[in-house]
């Protein structure tokens, strides 16, 4: 229904079948001839009143007719002149709202008596307006005109109105002076150093008296929201904390006591600013705020809207204070109301986190809390929840537990790693829950946990593989669907472990494939891929069968099957990484051409496309290695426009301005001043499939430049001039792909120019490694996203293995520089709390893969420097030493260990300077919880321990005690292999130092190595010194040793170098005393008697060449 109001202010429009130039007529102008059309301002009284109209094409009319009205400044006295005369509160406000869109740009050509009509009008307008709407309206014409006139000493009058306007009685005036104060404030302040107290006891007063009404009282809430970007020293904010906070605390309760959640969302939006404020007094502001947000987030009778506003806010604070949800009890209150919010029920399936719903806005604030604060306090927080809801009658409670889990584990990833065998079987059982949206959202934490949960996770496939199969046969199309791309993401990485399932797998695929729903086709080609990856050589029983059926999705064309045909190509490629180059090959030139089709295609699905045929590319070039290289000539132009391309760049408005009667009035946008007040920010945004399809290029350019050779030199010189240039791309993804294909580059250039002089790089080859170096140099400096700098240090590790000193040295102290900076916890890409700036208050579990890729480079410093990296080594050794503590993650303590063994490995140093500082902390990791640590420190203690020389030190009793121990564990454990190459170096150096006869037949008896093949040269060359040096101890166990020999010598996989070492002991001993060789063979079961026997006499035929 229409108002009384609204019905007279459009009693004179025109009826809507007359057209708007038809009632008022159209005024015209000679071409080329500027003229000053005059308007009457009955005329456009009637075309504002056409404008309320609900009639789509008078609307568009008058429109029109306003946008040429609005042309020249005289358009505004009469805008004045029709607020002034009309009765009708719309029609006022309107004339007030289009005076604020075009006076921006109209004031310079404005007559100075046209100017002070407006601003007399204005006021008065404040003063004497009683329509809230209208008031409002002409309160941001008073503000917009001052913003332009004060600075310039203008207008005199204002500021005193709006002082004399606060002091008012009436309760309007103080409520529009208010907003005026929230408007004006940075040039209120340019007053006078004095005005910042001034406005700050103005707000306050206002806020603390409660007989000014919920009107008054939140304005000067927002005007407040205005001052706080101006509290710019610890005395501002403390002022404003005990003065100004409880009074705004009072009236948000107020506000919510009162449901005005209108007013909640406006005081929210602006307290926002007062979380990014970098001053230290700010901490102390937030905790009652978070304390109210919470209440108002957890009130369901308040418009959801206004609830995630509150959470939003809780939210920013996680994110930009994070120390202060570190207080326990704000940490629970906070995870009690996104459980209670996520618990909400839902009439549908929510199919993405962007569905905007209680639950899926509670999972989204889960996810940013998570990645700001300490992830094991959330866990164990979360943890303590988490089973009693799973426990649950309650669907939606048990779907919340399980939405929390799969939006936290990301970053809490190594919590859950340290818990698998106590959470997987809590997940696994909610596959078979009786409600589907518990299954659905169970689905996405099994696909989390396969991302990023690698490789422990693949432990438990005999749990999760049967229910994933079971939920594929699920009459629920959507149930299917999501089985199928959890399938694909755990089985890519299951590899060999997949081989028992791959029949009942294929199976159901198979049918899926054949006759399930179309719609679910390129989810169940997607998990083919995946199979057919896992299972490699395994593969080849279904390769003749799923060929003809994928050969004809990747020929579709109808726009609805093209994301099928994209998938069909990325199968492809994986099943010819299965079966090989050989069976693949005679269905290259087919998968080729359907590749170069879609890559030519136009359609909304065009970046998602190009996405999946660089990626299949990838792979077959990774196939078919230099049998790719005819085709570069057509791939590589695709490949560069892709990288050459901005078509997925586009700008982004902050916020959606909200549909109004003036959209199609044209604002001068350019103005600055009008932006102000009105206009969003923008900023600049990527198409994601775009960003996807751009950082598949890179890969595949690195790969095409890996797999071809020299094959690849026309397009080298433009791969790496475009690689550099997108290093600073501004989508982290397409970084870290450049980063990943620029170590390639340097392998192409090195074949294509080889070097001509020994110890030198070809002048080609050294500039683009210059290039590269500097890039990955400044990617590992300057980027702040931990993946993009992991993937640098990775291209380095590989340039120097390529390519040795040659390449690294002129770049060694910039690099050791980055490394020790990532280790010291002060590289960009490692956050830090504003208020934490100790390396101790670093959140360590977020950042273990990287500083396990900087040990890695470091290692592969010592392989090429050897003793020369001692310096550099000794200085980041407390970085390693630190993260040896037992309260560290296990990874820490075995990167740090490992890292330690092999710099003495490759660096072959005087271990008696380093062993009063790393002994201890070896010791503890000898006998250490977790067996990749024993295995890691065992390798140490023998290295370590070996390189003091022909001395025992104090460490060696206990050592050798815990080898000892380690030694006796099953032969599946990892340390166990260890522990003998650790005792065989010891003895090697120090055995005449030792009780050797009774280490010798424990050290026997766990011989031959079950898994560590690097061990088995320190073992059998400790051996054969034994029966050099103390023949007398070994005899007595030489049927034990040719045992184990016998079995050493039928492994298939043992190293040329070590089965040599056997051999030629083996003749030695033969040579030497035959008649125990003899006696001791016999006592040796018969099979490997004969091997042995046989081995023996094919080694004495050879030495008699």
């Amino acid at each position: 229904m229409q108002t009384d109001e609204h019905q007279q202010a459009t009693q004179s429009a025109p009826p809507a079948a007359t057209t708007v130039t038809q009632a008022i007529g159209t005024p015209t102008a000679t071409p080329g001839v500027v003229v000053n059309v005059v308007y009457d301002a009955g005329q456009v009284t009637q075309v504002l009143g056409a404008m309320l109209l609900p009639d789509t094409n008078t609307v568009k009319q008058a429109t029109a007719w306003l946008n040429k009205f609005l042309e020249n400044w005289t358009s505004i006295p009469v805008l004045i002149q029709v607020y002034q005369a009309s009765t009708s509160t719309d029609l006022r406000q309107l004339a007030c709202v289009l005076i604020r869109k075009k006076v921006g740009k109209l004031w310079p050509d404005m007559s100075v008596e046209a100017r002070h009509t407006l601003q007399s009008v204005m006021l008065n307008a404040i003063a004497g307006e009683t329509a809230p709407t209208a008031r409002k309206a002409a309160v941001e014409v008073v503000a917009l005109v001052g913003r332009k006139v004060l600075p310039e000493k203008e207008w005199p009058e204002l500021l005193p109105f709006l002082y004399q306007l606060i002091q008012s009685p009436n309760p309007n005036h103080r409520e529009s002076s208010l907003k005026l104060f929230g408007l004006l404030t940075d040039i209120i302040l340019d007053e006078g150093p004095s005005m910042k107290q001034f406005v700050l006891n103005v707000l306050t007063s206002h806020l603390s008296n409660a007989s000014n009404g919920p009107a008054v009282r939140l304005a000067a809430l927002m005007a407040v929201g205005s001052l706080v970007p101006f509290l710019e020293t610890e005395e501002d904010v403390d002022q404003f904390r005990d003065m100004t906070l409880p009074h705004l605390i009072e009236v948000l309760r107020f506000c919510v006591k009162s449901h005005l959640p209108d007013y909640v969302v406006d005081a929210f939006s602006v307290l926002i600013d007062l979380i990014e404020m970098p001053l230290k007094a700010v901490k102390s502001c937030l905790p009652p705020l978070l304390r109210v947000a919470l209440e108002v987030a957890n009130e369901r009778q308040f418009e959801f809207s206004c609830r995630a506003m509150a959470m939003s806010f809780v939210e920013w604070a996680a994110r930009y204070k994070p120390i202060l949800l570190r207080e326990p009890e704000l940490l629970q209150a906070a995870l009690t109301v996104l459980y209670s919010m996520s618990s909400e029920p839902e009439d549908e399936i929510v199919e993405t986190w962007e569905d905007e719903s209680p639950h899926t806005f509670a999972t989204a604030v889960f996810d940013q809390m998570s990645a700001s604060l300490s992830t094991r306090t959330l866990y164990t927080s979360m943890m303590t929840v988490v089973p009693s809801l799973l426990a649950s009658e309650n669907q939606w409670q048990r779907k919340a537990a399980m939405g929390s889990l799969a939006a936290v584990t990301e970053h809490c990833s190594e919590s859950f790693r340290e818990n698998l065998s106590t959470v997987v079987p809590l997940v696994v059982r909610h596959l078979r829950d009786p409600s589907k949206h518990v299954r659905q959202v169970t689905f996405s934490v099994l696909r989390e946990f396969s991302d990023f949960l690698q490789p422990e996770f693949m432990e438990y496939h005999a749990q999760v593989l049967p229910a994933i199969c079971e939920n594929m046969v699920n009459p629920d199309k959507y149930i299917q669907r999501t089985a199928c791309m959890v399938l694909e993401a755990f089985t890519m990485r299951l590899g060999a472990d997949v081989k028992p399932y791959i029949s009942d797998l294929m199976n159901g695929l198979g049918g899926l494939l054949v006759s399930g729903p179309a719609e679910l086709r390129d989810a169940v080609v997607a998990a083919i891929a995946a199979v057919a990856e896992a299972a490699e050589k395994d593969f080849a029983p279904y390769y003749s069968s799923v060929m003809p059926i994928l050969q004809q999705i990747i020929q579709k064309t109808a726009e609805d099957d093209l994301l099928q045909r994209g998938r069909g190509l990325e199968c492809i490629s994986s099943v010819a990484k299965s079966v090989g180059p050989a069976v693949f090959k005679p269905y290259l030139p087919e998968f080729m051409q359907s590749v170069l089709q879609t890559l030519q295609m136009d359609n909304i699905f065009t970046f998602e496309l190009k996405d999946m045929s660089f990626e299949a590319l990838t792979d077959v070039a990774d196939v078919m290695g230099e049998e790719f290289a005819p085709y570069l000539g057509v791939v590589m132009p695709h490949v560069f426009e892709m990288m050459e391309s901005s078509e997925g760049v586009y700008a982004e408005a902050d916020e959606k301005e909200k549909k109004t009667a003036t959209d199609g009035i044209t604002t001068d946008s350019e103005d600055d001043d009008d932006e102000d007040l009105d206009d969003d920010e923008c900023s600049v945004g990527c198409d994601a499939a775009f960003v996807d399809a751009k950082a598949s290029s890179c890969f595949l350019v690195g790969m095409c430049a890996r797999a071809t050779g020299l094959h690849f030199f026309p397009f080298l010189e433009k791969s790496i001039n475009l690689l550099h240039h997108l290093a600073k791309y501004l989508d982290e993804a397409v970084r870290e792909a450049v980063a990943n294909a620029l170590q390639f580059m340097v392998y192409s250039a090195n074949l294509c120019f080889p070097s001509t002089e020994p110890g030198q790089l070809h002048r080609h080859t050294q500039q683009v490694v210059g290039a590269t170096m500097n890039t990955l140099l400044k990617l590992i400096t300057r980027d702040e996203v931990p993946q993009v700098v992991i993937q640098a240090l990775d291209s380095v590790a590989f340039v120097s293995h390529s390519l040795g000193l040659i390449a690294i040295d002129p770049y060694f102290e910039k690099l050791t520089h980055a490394l020790t900076r990532i280790l010291k916890n002060r590289a960009p890409c490692i956050y830090l709390d504003e208020d934490d700036c100790a390396e101790d208050d670093v959140d360590e579990d977020r950042y273990i893969e990287l500083k396990e890729t900087v040990g890695e480079v470091i290692c592969e410093l010592c392989r090429i420097y050897e003793q020369k990296i001692s310096p550099f080594f000794e200085s980041v050794l407390p970085f390693f030493l630190k993260l040896m503590r037992a309260e560290n993650h296990l990874f820490y303590r075995a990167l740090s260990i490992g890292t330690l063994a092999e710099y003495v490995k490759f660096t072959k140093v005087d271990t008696n300077k380093i062993l009063p500082m790393v002994a201890p902390v070896i010791i503890q990791g000898l006998s250490d919880s977790e067996k990749h640590v024993r295995r890691n420190a065992a390798f140490a203690c023998g290295l370590i321990l070996s390189g003091t020389g022909p001395t025992l030190t104090p460490y060696h009793t206990e050592s050798l005690k815990l080898l000892h121990a380690l030694l006796l564990e099953p032969p599946s454990s990892p340390a166990r292999d260890n522990a003998l190459g650790a005792v065989a170096r010891i003895l090697l150096v120090q055995s005449h130092l030792l009780p050797i006869e009774q280490i010798i037949p424990i050290f026997l008896a766990q011989l031959p190595l079950s898994a560590d093949e690097e061990e088995n040269e320190p073992v059998y060359s400790c051996i054969s010194h034994l029966f050099r040096t103390a023949p007398d101890k070994m005899f007595p166990h030489l049927s034990r040793v040719l045992a184990v020999f016998g079995m050493a010598l039928n492994t298939s996989t043992l190293q040329e170098p070590v089965r040599k070492i056997i051999t030629d002991l083996l003749l030695a001993l033969a040579a030497q005393c035959p008649d125990k060789m003899q006696a001791a063979i016999t006592q040796i079961p018969q099979e490997l008697q004969v091997s042995l026997m046989r081995h023996i006499q094919q080694a004495q035929q050879q030495s008699s060449l």
